[in-house]
């Protein structure tokens, strides 16, 4: 198979193995084990805590699964079987392609501003996927979208905001567009100094949708 990045090294400690982890050592046979000094009673970020995390997982699939039996036992259609051969083809060929990613979960590892999220974070979202709420509206979403208000006040409390409004996004970008947004529209046209329909900021960190020359288009420009 041709490898996507020729140039990355490959079965390099340096560069890939869990030696480096805290509490993690390396046999012989190249297999991470957890060491003494590893401590049983936290749930480790990283490759650390990941078999913490699949015991975690189990517990929230039969947790999740629990409350949905309590609404009556039915037989899902045929046609959203996935025949486990097939499945465990696919999954195979996924797995071995995310291995062509560089290691960004890894200390040395230093050209990625974020890192994996926490496997705490992971047993919050595989936990709310399975019912897939959706926080359009109150209905669509009753107990998450509560949640995103308690997120949103702590947030602000963090940041010492005693009045706050504020909603979650799906990423640093939406976020960064939002507030150019909000931003133009408070300042009012008598202040805005960029030409119509657009927003500008200096070396700003918005990846995309970028306009002419590093000018990002702000939300509802044509």
């Amino acid at each position: 198979m041709t490898r996507l990045y020729p140039d990355r090294p490959e079965g390099n400690a340096d560069v890939a193995s869990n030696s480096a982890i805290p509490g993690r050592t390396t046999d012989s046979a190249g297999n991470a084990t957890l060491s003494a000094a590893a401590r049983a009673d936290v749930l480790h970020a990283g490759p650390a805590g990941y078999g913490e995390l699949a015991e975690q997982l189990r517990q929230a699939v039969e947790k999740m699964s629990g409350w949905m039996a309590e609404y009556g036992d039915f037989a899902p259609h045929p046609l959203l079987d996935v025949p486990l051969e097939q499945l465990e083809q696919a999954t195979g060929a996924l797995h071995e392609r995310l291995r062509e990613n560089y290691p960004f979960f890894h200390p040395r590892y230093i050209g990625q501003m974020l890192k994996p999220p926490h496997p705490a974070a992971v047993i919050g979202y595989v936990s709310a996927m399975l019912i897939n709420p959706n926080n359009h509206a109150l209905d669509g979403g009753p107990a998450t979208a509560r949640m995103e208000k308690e997120v949103v006040a702590q947030l602000a409390a963090m940041l010492g905001f005693a009045e706050h409004l504020g909603h979650l996004t799906s990423s640093g970008t939406i976020a960064n567009l939002e507030a150019l947004f909000v931003a133009r529209q408070r300042a009012g046209p008598q202040h805005r100094h960029a030409p119509a329909g657009r927003a500008v900021t200096v070396r700003c960190h918005l990846h995309r949708g970028r306009g002419q020359r590093g000018r990002p288009r702000a939300p509802g420009s044509d």
